[in-house]
């Protein structure tokens, strides 16, 4: 059977400090998004729930599909809903009632839909990750046929959930770092006597029973020393 050398203090001290702060951090992360991601889902839920209200409540001006959305509730993060609509194709339609800024964002989510082969009648607070940009969308079947394809921009608060991730990593690997010079100078401090005590111990072996001179600052290793010149001076005796 062969025996495995076995780790000095130091290195056990330092993979349980670091194994520790590994965990707690990557707890931490993990249910920071969990619930971040949970709140993020819920407030666009109610926001789109919201402009749908707002929608069956007010008369849509003639012009642009998502002019009628200018006063329509912002939400929790005061992004803006647009709605342009869509055929059964996946194709938008009536491009020139949809504002410039929004009409490249209405065909990469057109696409986006049509590749991953989602069913316009059974969209629903929808997460939708496109083109470097994440929406949350819904689809309302419309009397002419076309679905009103509504959406809300949430690349901002992704994007600052993304940035809190890394400075919680780069807080772990901080902590890591400071921990792990600290473990190394109190771990020198206790190995420097634990080493003169074992060369102590093995010059007693090998018959030198001079007692050890020096002392120690911690009382338990003080103890050692004295038990272990007491050992010497009977076995010197013998």
């Amino acid at each position: 059977m062969i025996r495995r050398k076995p780790l000095s203090i130091k290195t056990r001290l330092l993979l349980t400090n670091i194994g520790f702060v590994f965990f707690a951090f990557l707890w931490i992360i993990l249910i920071f998004n969990i619930l971040i991601n949970s709140y993020i889902s819920n407030s666009a839920s109610r926001q789109l729930s919201q402009v749908r209200i707002y929608q069956a409540q007010v008369t849509p001006p003639s012009g642009s599909t998502s002019a009628d959305l200018e006063d329509a509730p912002r939400g929790s993060f005061n992004t803006h809903p647009v709605a342009f609509n869509i055929n059964d194709n996946y194709e938008v339609q009536d491009l020139e009632k949809v504002g410039n800024f929004e009409r490249d964002t209405a065909n990469n989510i057109a696409q986006a839909l049509k590749n991953q082969k989602v069913p316009l009648s059974k969209v629903k607070n929808y997460r939708l990750d496109t083109s470097g940009s994440t929406f949350y969308i819904e689809t309302i079947r419309q009397s002419s046929g076309l679905y009103q394809v509504l959406y809300v921009d949430i690349t901002g608060i992704i994007n600052f959930t993304n940035s809190v991730n890394l400075f919680l990593v780069s807080v772990a690997l901080a902590v890591i770092v400071i921990l792990s010079l600290a473990v190394t100078f109190v771990t020198q401090r206790l190995i420097k006597p634990l080493s003169i005590l074992a060369k102590f111990a093995t010059r007693i072996g090998q018959g030198d029973f001079t007692e050890y001179q020096g002392s120690f600052q911690d009382r338990e290793l003080a103890t050692l020393a004295h038990n272990m010149n007491v050992a010497a001076r009977q076995l010197d005796h013998n």
